[in-house]
């Protein structure tokens, strides 16, 4: 559950994920920003879920369970994680417990690097 913590920072300007080593070396900028370039970076929290591949889950991902795609959003109202239907306005709380152990999802793509799967 430690994974819950962790987060991923997409940088707007060079349309790219920064390197863990870049995140850690900018933590203190990231939480503390005191300038208008924050805007340039969009930070997205792991849900604290892995896929049937072990790969953790973000903000922003995409993720294919039973045959439909999803989005995983943070829901500020709410302050959990969703995931959202792409095909209607649906969205089903990310429960981690509940989620342990399944198989049933994986993780293909994000809404930054593949934009083509929110269609």
């Amino acid at each position: 559950m430690m994974d819950r913590f962790k987060f991923r920072v997409w940088d707007k300007v060079f349309n790219l994920y920064w390197t863990y080593k870049e995140v850690k070396g900018n933590i203190a900028w990231l939480l503390f920003p005191d300038n208008d370039s924050i805007n340039n970076v969009e930070i997205e929290q792991c849900a604290g879920l892995k896929d049937k591949n072990g790969k953790l889950i973000y903000e922003g991902d995409i993720i294919f369970i039973k045959g439909e795609k999803w989005r995983v959003i943070w829901d500020d109202e709410n302050c959990a994680f969703f995931f959202s239907n792409l095909k209607e306005v649906y969205h089903q709380p990310i429960f981690p417990d509940f989620y342990i152990g399944t198989d049933d999802f994986k993780v293909i793509g994000n809404i930054h690097e593949n934009p083509e799967l929110l269609k």
